[in-house]
């Protein structure tokens, strides 16, 4: 048995305020029907929707067999901007928990926990969905962005104690820095040493350190092509363009000591070359890539 996870920051309406026009809108269920049917994900988190939004997917986008979680929740004065669709006959939603922080007068957005029942599970899976500020808001190095990763991480030891070291949970979002930034790195311990995280249970594995750049090298051979070597487009940055800031992160216990095991060959950055067109096109709004990851159960 597999299961797949995918996450999407749609651009569709960034703090809740409606961007998209109606071609936007149609091209992102059409990008959603592609998920559903085309690839079948089994779990699909989408981000900057509203609940127009949400409404729209319900009724435009054949969800036969999936159930839709609204996540458009308000915390403070802005609101989690949220949605998933999940296959039923593989998960059962049992909870749900908002996790916010407040600081300074300000409430913080830290990250949305669903916990399932997965058929074949021993325990309990708990997913954290997270959209952290841009960039544009919170620069790269405000310490407001190490507190994001601590609150985070206090989320993750609660589950860690009450499991004893053999949590099954799946971090997932655009967090707005990259694997290697503090926020992760050191605040969440998401490492991206496979053998130390197996090795210290309490480490999380982030997988998405593998893609920080271009996954083809360059040879004399190889024309440069536009291709991505990240997960989000900002098109005017003067020096790197791509960053990945969309990842994926996972406890370990997919490492071994579970019979369920992360699938690292199916962790990628979904290059679909009709939506890589409007991510490079200045003159749209999509500029986050799709990223998907698949666990599999191994008798």
């Amino acid at each position: 048995m597999k299961l797949s996870f995918l996450w999407w920051n749609t651009s569709l309406s960034p703090t809740g305020k409606n961007r998209a026009n109606k071609r936007q809108k149609e091209q992102a269920q059409s990008l959603i029907n592609l998920f559903i049917h085309d690839m079948g994900v089994d779990f699909i988190a989408l981000c900057e929707v509203n609940e127009n939004d949400i409404n729209d997917i319900s009724s435009n986008c054949n969800l036969n067999g999936y159930q839709i979680f609204n996540g458009y929740q308000k915390a403070g004065r802005a609101y989690f901007d949220t949605c998933v669709l999940f296959k039923t006959d593989k998960m059962i939603l049992r909870d749900e928990l908002h996790i916010t922080s407040k600081k300074g007068g300000k409430t913080y957005k830290i990250a949305q926990r669903l916990d399932f029942l997965a058929r074949g599970h021993e325990i309990p899976l708990h997913v954290f969905l997270s959209h952290w500020p841009s960039r544009l808001h919170m620069s790269q190095g405000a310490p407001e962005r190490a507190h994001f990763g601590i609150k985070l991480r206090e989320a993750v030891e609660e589950l860690i104690e009450l499991y004893d070291n053999n949590t099954a949970l799946i971090l997932l979002g655009d967090y707005n820095d990259e694997p290697f930034d503090h926020s992760l790195s050191e605040h969440l311990m998401a490492t991206r040493d496979r053998h130390l995280a197996k090795k210290k249970k309490h480490l999380l594995y982030n997988p998405f350190w593998r893609k920080l750049g271009h996954d083809d090298p360059y040879t004399h051979k190889v024309e440069i092509t536009i291709e991505n070597g990240g997960t989000y487009f900002y098109k005017s940055d003067p020096i790197s363009r791509w960053k990945t800031f969309d990842q994926m992160i996972f406890s370990s216990c997919f490492l071994g000591d579970s019979k369920w095991h992360l699938n690292e060959t199916f962790t990628q950055v979904l290059d679909i070359p009709m939506y890589r067109e409007l991510v490079l096109n200045s003159k749209e709004l999509f500029d986050h890539f799709p990223i998907i990851g698949t666990i599999e159960r191994v008798e």
